[in-house]
């Protein structure tokens, strides 16, 4: 299953968003490790190839074998997820990384060397590359922002209405937000049900939280 989160739009059933649907649905398909053929579980784990950023289902040998960190072609995902209840953002902070929406994630691309951020949107992915002083004055803050690891985790920022909820998450749920953004928002409200989805995802994230 790879996924390419630079695509913007879908084409029918096939291509990056097409596959995000598969994953967002949990078909029960039979899937195999895309480093060694090896069958997988419904549930395994995920790596990103770089520097096309897509996305790979990998069996647990190699997850193992594949590092987190910034050597090799491929970077297996983490899964710990951290909900940030004292996170510290200003408005004037907020302004600064010039994002016209109130849900994004970054994260720090190693290929270019900078904090990219992206933002969901029915149209598909939408990325920028962020002011590296802007992102600075984030971790000043916020020092637990600088062990994040460079392009599998990212800072989730959700500000829609009166919240301001703050995580940090493995890559492959800002994949999975993506799909479901682009499959279920509709007109610019978005609809009941994609709020209710929406909801539902945040929810998920706070119950699997690290403690």
């Amino acid at each position: 299953m790879q996924v390419n989160p630079s695509a913007v739009r879908d084409k029918g059933s096939t291509g990056a968003f097409g596959v995000l649907r598969q994953l967002l649905r949990r078909k029960s398909v039979s899937e195999r490790c895309e480093l060694c053929g090896t069958g997988l579980a419904s549930t395994h784990e995920h790596g990103l190839a770089l520097p096309s950023r897509q996305l790979l289902c990998l069996c647990k040998a190699c997850a193992i074998l594949t590092p987190e960190g910034p050597e090799g072609r491929y970077r297996c995902i983490p899964r710990r997820i951290q909900f940030l209840p004292d996170f510290r953002m200003t408005e004037w902070q907020w302004d600064r990384l010039q994002i016209p929406v109130a849900l994004a994630f970054f994260y720090r691309n190693s290929t270019v060397g900078k904090v990219a951020a992206g933002y969901p949107s029915p149209a598909g992915l939408i990325e920028s590359l962020i002011e590296q002083e802007a992102w600075e004055a984030l971790i000043a803050d916020n020092p637990s922002l600088e062990a994040m690891t460079p392009d599998v985790e990212a800072l989730l920022v959700n500000r829609i209405g009166s919240r301001n909820e703050y995580f940090i998450l493995p890559m492959d749920h800002c994949f999975r937000l993506i799909g479901l953004m682009r499959t279920r928002w509709h007109g610019l409200s978005g609809g009941d049900d994609a709020h209710k989805e929406m909801e539902e995802f945040f929810a998920w994230l706070k119950e699997h939280t690290d403690a």
